[in-house]
């Protein structure tokens, strides 16, 4: 069975006052008392690099299916990418096409807006 009564408004009021201030007393106590521990930063070296080198060259004849991709799918899009560039009437695309496909943001559309 509870113990608490029906108080006046104003008592009620008053200990719902001192509970808030109990818990903002906590939080700021919490702020400033936990110490945080420094980050470890490890060095990478030249050893480190020629390890994450030979794993993924490791990794990259194991798993060859990328570069049968990359072999049948550049040949396709540069000459896709070609004939818009002629059909379309950008030739001032041809030149960083033909020294490796430029970095757009967006794939090339038919028709551009200004």
């Amino acid at each position: 069975m509870s113990t608490e009564i029906i108080g006046n408004p104003i008592t009620w009021a008053a200990r719902r006052v001192v509970g808030v201030g109990h818990g903002l007393e906590a939080a700021v106590d919490g702020i400033g008392g936990v110490e945080v521990a420094q980050p470890v930063v490890n060095t990478i070296g030249a050893r480190e690099v020629g390890i994450a080198l030979s794993k993924g060259i490791r990794d990259l004849a194991a798993y060859r299916s990328d570069v049968i991709v990359l072999v049948l799918l550049y040949p396709v899009i540069g000459f896709a990418l070609s004939v818009w560039a002629l059909q379309a009437g950008h030739l001032h695309l041809l030149v960083p096409l033909a020294a490796g496909f430029p970095s757009w943001d967006r794939w090339p559309r038919p028709v551009f807006t200004r």
